[in-house]
C-alpha cells in the first residue's frame, strides 16, 4: 500500500484532533478505496480492449 512507518505515525490523532479517525480506521478505508479505484480502472481497460477488438 505504499505507506511508510512517517506516514501512519503523523496520522495518529492527538486529543485535540478529534476530526481524525484511527490510525487502524484510516488504513482499512485507504485500502477500501484503493481496491474500488484498483477495481475501476481494470474495467475500463477491459472495455477500451474489447472495444478496439470490434
Amino acid at each position: 500500500m505504499e505507506l511508510n512507518p512517517k506516514s501512519l505515525i503523523k496520522n495518529i490523532p492527538n486529543p485535540k484532533e478529534q476530526w481524525k479517525a484511527p490510525v487502524k480506521l484510516w488504513i482499512r478505508d485507504m485500502y477500501e478505496t484503493r481496491q474500488i479505484k484498483a477495481a475501476q480502472k481494470k474495467r475500463r481497460k477491459e472495455a477500451e480492449t474489447s472495444k478496439a477488438g470490434i
